[in-house]
Order: structure tokens, then sequence, then C-alpha cells
């Protein structure tokens, strides 16, 4: 590809990913984008635009989880060697204590102390009930019946019924308490509420953290349309399985936007960590509508 022509591919192929971002047979979806982001990788390689190129190709990576190789013969050295740059740093990442130190997951943490007839403003029901619960909270005139249905509520997660003591409850009681202690969102959000604070509370401690400044490809669109400065930082969490329930990838990644006149630690909703999210929602055996 001439460098000439490179902007206009790369341009073509990014206009063409919101269109595949809506095609609704998984597996399609996910070979159209990691399609588009590993060519358009190519174009922005050819026009020398080094981090652009390497924000495509973590987004390649995102839906071509696990170990990939180029052919140097057909590709160029060049986009080789980027390509093999961009997979070793998503390869190591850094643990998630390095930046959030201190969870114990056996820790002894009471539940979050409301008025019963305010509970449902906690952070448990808040995160974890689905649209039936809500509705049905809804509909409770008294304490008794409000106890009765927060017994219901935390049965149908215990992961076993038979021993007195519910091992759920206790840790969702211990992420909140974390979350509500590191992932407050400065003049808006307690932790737990919080987008990095819900995702802990469901999924737990990522085993991988990555946190970069905010490149060029990566802008937000308030930031595009009022011509800010490109400063912020990007914070990637990765989840493999068996942390992830029910989900068809290998791998799924939590992507948080700092960035100046868009907010603290945005995540982005992208397809994966929002099914994923979901996922971790329903109680065995229950249904429950995706966040």
């Amino acid at each position: 590809m001439e460098a000439k022509n490179c902007r206009g591919a790369a341009h073509t192929l990014n206009n063409a990913i919101p269109e595949a971002s809506a095609v609704k047979d998984d597996k399609e979806r996910n070979d159209a984008l990691s399609a588009l982001h590993f060519y358009s990788a190519i174009a922005l390689s050819n026009c020398k635009d080094v981090d652009g190129a390497k924000s495509h190709l973590r987004e390649f990576f995102r839906f071509r989880p696990g170990r990939s190789t180029l052919d140097e013969a057909k590709y160029g050295s060049a986009f080789v060697k980027l390509f093999d740059d961009v997979q070793r740093t998503l390869s190591t990442g850094e643990n998630f204590e390095r930046f959030y130190p201190g969870f114990d997951d056996r820790a002894a943490v009471a539940d979050e102390k409301l008025p019963i007839a305010i509970w449902a403003t906690s952070a448990a029901f808040q995160i974890l009930a689905d649209d039936l619960e809500r509705e049905e909270w809804g509909r409770l005139r008294d304490d008794a019946a409000r106890a009765a249905f927060i017994e219901r509520f935390w049965k149908r997660r215990d992961p076993d019924p038979q021993t007195e003591a519910n091992d759920y409850r206790e840790l969702i009681a211990r992420r909140v308490a974390f979350a509500d202690r590191f992932f407050v969102v400065p003049n808006e959000l307690r932790g737990a509420m919080s987008d990095r604070g819900r995702v802990f509370v469901l999924l737990g401690t990522p085993p991988r953290v990555h946190r970069s400044a905010l490149q060029r490809f990566e802008t937000t669109i308030v930031a595009q349309r009022v011509r800010t400065p490109l400063t912020g930082t990007l914070e990637r969490w990765v989840y493999f399985k068996p942390q992830l329930t029910n989900v068809s990838v290998q791998q799924v990644e939590f992507r948080f936007i700092t960035q100046l006149g868009y907010g603290e630690y945005v995540m982005q909703r992208d397809f994966w960590p929002l099914n994923a999210l979901a996922q971790a929602r329903i109680p065995p055996g229950g249904k429950t509508d995706a966040p």
C-alpha cells in the first residue's frame, strides 16, 4: 500500500467498524471486527502512525486472544515486529496488587448497614438485582416482607445452601468495602457504584492490569469535538476463564478511560465486557437481563 493511500484506507476501514459492531451473530461480528482492526493497523503502520497501529492491534487481540504469528514475507518485517511487540506487551501486564494493594478475599467484613426500608439502595442490590427483583421490591410495603425478600435474594446466590454461611454474600461484602475505598470517582460516585467498582464487585480481582497514557487513536468523541489536548490515561483490566461464566471467549478486557472533558475511569461499553457483566449477575439456575 502506497503511503499516500494509507490514510484513506484507514479512514474507510474505521468507518466500517460501527456497522460491524452491530452484526448479531457473535462469530461473524468478531471475525469482521478483528479483520477491520488488523487491516487498519497495517494501513496506519504504512503511514508511520505507530501509536494508531498499536491501538488497532490491541483491539485485534481482544477479538483474537491467544498467541498469533505473522508471515514476515507477507506483511513485512516492520509490521511483524510491531505486531509482536504489542502481543508481548499484552501478555505480560501488571499485577492488580501493584495498583490496588490490600484486598483480602477472606477478611471478615459486615454487610452494608442500612435501614431495611432503603436496603434497595445498597451497592449489592444495585449491582446484582435483576429487573424482576427490582419490581418485586417496589411492591413491598412492610419491613417483614422486605426482610423475607432479602433472605431470598441471598439464598438464590448461595453456592452451598446446605451450610449456614453464604460465602458469596460475604465475598460481595468484602468486594464492596474494597471498591468503596479504592474506586471512588471524585464528586460523582461512591467506589462500589463506579464503573471500576461494579466490575470488581461482579468479577473480582483481574489477573492483569495495564495502565498507559491515552494514545491518539483512543481519544473520545467529546475531546475531538471540543479540541482538547491529548491528555489522559487508559487502564485495562484483563480477565480469563474461569472468572468468566458462560462467556465463549477466552479473555475479556475492560477499558477505563480518564480524559479531560470526558470523565474519570469511564468504562467503554463494548459487547464482550457488557456480556461478561450480564453473565456474572445471573444466580445459579437463574436468568437476568443484560446490564
